[in-house]
């Protein structure tokens, strides 16, 4: 997945209640997990802070969520991706290109 400046992937976990199929989106409803909660409360937290209210943010992700939104498959069973255009201020990516100028850092 490519990621522009305009896209951020924010990593939390999340539960699904509905009938999926065929790795669609169908009134598919949202909710953060315990899991993700240091990304909001945790002063000491160093990923990704969310510097908004849990439940404004995922009104914002139900909200935002379409027919067209898929599931991507993650490392595990259990893990599901959704990829979503950044709608939160301050937030950007915390990664990187690879480039001919920076290889040699990662070898």
């Amino acid at each position: 997945q490519n990621l522009s400046p305009r896209t951020c992937h924010i990593r939390f976990a999340f539960l699904m209640q509905s009938s999926k199929q065929n790795s669609e989106m169908k009134k598919v409803k949202i909710r953060l997990d315990e899991f993700c909660f240091r990304q909001f409360d945790d002063p000491f937290y160093v990923g990704t802070k969310i510097n908004t209210e849990k439940n404004i943010f995922i009104s914002q992700v139900n909200e935002r969520i379409t027919q067209n939104t898929k599931l991507v498959e993650g490392y595990a069973p259990f893990c599901k991706h959704i990829f979503l255009p950044n709608f939160l201020k301050g937030i950007t990516v915390n990664s990187v290109p690879i480039t001919n100028e920076n290889t040699h850092l990662i070898r």
